[in-house]
């Protein structure tokens, strides 16, 4: 549970953005016409590769503290900071390290600002593999390895403590129903039962962490580049290929937790638990996964996940998954008139259950619109 600060002025307490509803929200109508909140907003699957090394990519000032702002890192990822590294940039060959220390020629010394957005596209630097423990072999730079920094090290002087970066990813709507064939399971890392649940993930995102088995789907393991690093699930393939002949990614049952990769409690704490503090908790798997819909007597729909025979997350399970408003074309399937009837909704109670939602991208354009047609749709 989050904990409560007292505050006169707003009781509502929002500890960090990853503590806030994920589901799709409408939002007011304009000039009669129905809207989410984001639908002018671009799409995370659309971004470039690599967006953190794009012109208008923005990285804040962090000084000594390696975690992310406002989000929900556990404070043991940080320490000891020699056995935790995040990307670390080589001052000698990365064209973001140039960008972030902003040299001052007078001094010879960087010159930190508080925010540093890149004004042109910049290369990655270095390449390496992903290993099962941070010093077994990983050695920088590994910018070209990554998907998405969390934050990243600047080491700017023998004689001074290293500072820190954080990359503020660009705004961008995730779509709750991916397309077909951009879906892969994420299950949950736990230890002695607890955990192991799983749901759909966009496997276009850099969402989740690495597992691979050996070739004979056996033998288990996270491997990573840095403490807390997601990738996309087609990196997590390329990564488990590089790690040795015959790995892949697997539809593991469980995997062992790893301090070096997070997916740990803190040191001490013992095996996972309520009270914990736990690390980054899904990894990607091969399992196949499927997404469906409950609607309920109103129209509202909660998001459904299938893995396979796995137990899924309460969030996205039949009964208790959480119901948002959506705009439906025309009437919508009731259990008073049997769901429509047709084989993939089923009575539930009140409700429909409604299997296999299946999404395909609709052309807006037909041709790249005028100035005068965009400010029409403003």
């Amino acid at each position: 549970s989050f904990g409560w600060i007292p505050n006169a002025i707003d009781p509502m307490r929002l500890p960090s953005s990853e503590g806030r509803d994920v589901f799709a929200k409408q939002s007011l109508n304009v000039n009669g016409k129905r809207s989410h909140i984001g639908d002018k907003l671009p799409r995370c699957d659309s971004l470039p590769s690599k967006p953190w090394l794009r012109k208008g990519a923005v990285y804040e000032f962090r000084m000594s503290s390696q975690s992310l702002k406002n989000k929900l890192d556990p404070d043991w990822w940080a320490t000891p900071e020699s056995w935790t590294p995040r990307l670390v940039l080589d001052p000698n060959t990365s064209s973001l390290y140039q960008k972030l220390c902003s040299l001052n020629t007078s001094t010879g010394q960087c010159d930190f600002k508080s925010t540093v957005v890149l004004d042109e596209d910049i290369q990655c630097d270095g390449t390496c593999n992903a290993r099962r423990a941070l010093w077994d072999g990983i050695a920088g730079p590994c910018e070209c390895s990554i998907d998405v920094p969390r934050t990243i090290r600047l080491d700017h002087s023998p004689t001074s403590a290293p500072v820190w970066y954080e990359y503020v990813q660009e705004p961008c709507v995730q779509l709750t129903f991916p397309e077909s064939g951009s879906m892969n399971a994420v299950k949950e890392i736990g230890a002695y039962g607890y955990g192991n649940k799983a749901m759909c993930a966009d496997s276009r995102l850099p969402v989740a962490g690495t597992v691979c088995c050996d070739a004979n789907g056996l033998n288990p393991r996270s491997i990573c580049i840095f403490r807390g690093e997601r990738s996309t699930y087609s990196t997590a393939e390329e990564r488990c290929a590089a790690y040795g002949t015959g790995w892949q990614t697997c539809a593991w049952d469980t995997v062992p937790i790893s301090w070096d990769c997070g997916t740990d409690t803190a040191y001490g704490q013992g095996d996972y638990s309520d009270d914990s503090s736990t690390g980054m908790r899904f990894s990607w798997t091969s399992e196949p996964c499927s997404m469906g819909v409950q609607v309920s007597q109103d129209g509202k729909v909660a998001m459904i996940h299938a893995v396979g025979a796995v137990e899924v997350k309460e969030r996205v399970a039949v009964d208790t998954g959480t119901y948002v408003g959506v705009f439906w074309n025309g009437s919508f399937p009731t259990a008073s008139t049997n769901c429509g009837g047709g084989p993939s909704c089923q009575v539930h109670g009140s409700t429909c259950v409604c299997s296999n939602v299946i999404v395909d991208t609709v052309q807006v354009f037909t041709q790249v619109p005028t100035i005068d047609d965009i400010f029409e749709e403003l």
